[in-house]
């Protein structure tokens, strides 16, 4: 305000076409690639008092945002596809490539009953998304049903792509291992080996311990210190079994004869060959009512009835961190529209593929009472990298020119 009590007003930020603020479309960019919602960045302008664009301001950009979200998350799945194409031929022996292999797994936007599902397929050398699918109650009104729909959806997806799928992992869902060897006879079933042995320690430890007159009947003594043990020798067992189902059932039946102290089936790189001081660390099994209480349960696991599902040894514990990555932008709490749902989806998939598997600066050792068996260290990561909302940022605004 002059001497002369005349205003004067002037824009602190440029216009772009259209008349619009630069500054407020940087601001709106910020809050919906941050996960955010407009009633925080509402909360957060006025009690910093700089202002906040007015919610129809915010409707009409976006509609435009979740254009343009979606058409850089198609490109940059496009880009992982050939990734893991590029990936699997080097890593082929012979040339002998066949297809990509893939995990999937649902992850539903609510506890209960959700409304919408995420299905998401990445790929095994590179763990990038190679094909996201979002099944809503508009295309089956019962949630349990949509990884089904998602999974067919996703090898339609890879036909268009004209991709092949060699092996599919996931976690042994009953209507994905029907629909494979039904309508995908070219493509390999392979179930996840931490669901199935995470249940093995579960029904051992019921052998571990009883009431004293059901001794030698329903649990024995000379179990009792197995439990967690034994889940080990099934993981050592799919590793090692060489994709050959009677040499993994050989394994897993090897497992009673290792607790008596005989070693003749055991592996040649297993400790009991390679330890000239070996000693066995359990009670080693005399009982013939402790040995065929224990052979009775490794014969009724999931495991060993289904050896075929498992002799791949695939985990999807990829699929499940990506699960965990995607809450930045889907909070389980809150009830989104289809559309906003599907554009914090296709915002979760370019974050991931660009962080996935990146470098460690150092390991940190440390003992967890939580974990006594752990001994693997937790690595330090370098940094994110922000790189696709510069991305997005470019295409959001091209937009307007």
């Amino acid at each position: 305000m002059g001497e002369d009590k005349h205003t004067f007003k002037c824009d602190t930020s440029p216009h772009i076409e259209g008349g619009k603020y630069l500054v407020n479309l940087r601001m709106l960019h910020s809050l919906l690639g941050s996960g955010l919602r407009y009633t925080r960045y509402e909360r957060i302008g006025n009690a910093a008092n700089f202002g906040v664009c007015p919610e129809s301001y915010f409707e009409g950009i976006h509609e435009i945002y979740c254009d343009v979200t979606s058409e850089v998350t198609k490109e940059c799945i496009k880009d992982a596809i050939n990734d893991e194409v590029a990936q699997t031929i080097l890593q082929a022996e012979d040339g002998d490539y066949e297809g990509i292999d893939i995990l999937t797994d649902a992850r539903h936007g609510w506890r209960k009953n959700a409304a919408q599902s995420d299905i998401i397929a990445l790929g095994c050398m590179t763990h990038k998304v190679v094909g996201a699918v979002t099944v809503t109650r508009d295309d089956d009104p019962v949630s349990q049903r949509h990884e089904l729909i998602g999974a067919k959806t996703l090898y339609k997806h890879f036909d268009d792509c004209g991709v092949n799928v060699n092996i599919h992992g996931h976690d042994r869902n009953a209507s994905i291992n029907k629909y494979l060897d039904a309508e995908q006879p070219s493509v390999t079933n392979a179930n996840d080996t931490w669901h199935a042995a995470n249940g093995v320690a579960k029904i051992i430890k019921s052998l571990t311990s009883g009431p004293k007159k059901m001794h030698g009947k329903t649990w024995h003594g000379e179990l009792s210190d197995k439990a967690a043990s034994i889940k080990t020798h099934w993981y050592y067992a799919m590793r090692h079994c060489e994709k050959s189902v009677e040499k993994l059932r050989m394994l897993l039946d090897n497992v009673v004869q290792h607790y008596k102290d005989i070693h003749d089936g055991c592996l040649p790189s297993s400790r009991c060959h390679t330890d000239e001081n070996y000693k066995p660390s359990k009670v080693i099994i005399k009982d013939s009512a402790a040995e065929k209480l224990l052979l009775q349960a490794i014969h009724g696991l999931q495991i060993y009835q289904n050896t075929a599902d498992y002799i791949h040894c695939i985990d999807t514990h990829y699929v499940e961190s990506f699960n965990n990555a995607a809450l930045v932008y889907h909070d389980k709490r809150i009830s989104f529209g289809n559309k906003e749902y599907q554009r914090r989806t296709n915002m979760a998939v370019p974050d991931w593929n660009q962080n996935v598997d990146r470098d460690f600066t150092s390991i940190t050792w440390y003992e967890d009472p939580r974990k006594p068996r752990k001994r693997s260290g937790h690595k330090n990561l370098t940094p994110q990298s922000y790189t696709h909302l510069e991305r997005l940022w470019n295409s959001f605004i091209a937009y307007f020119y």
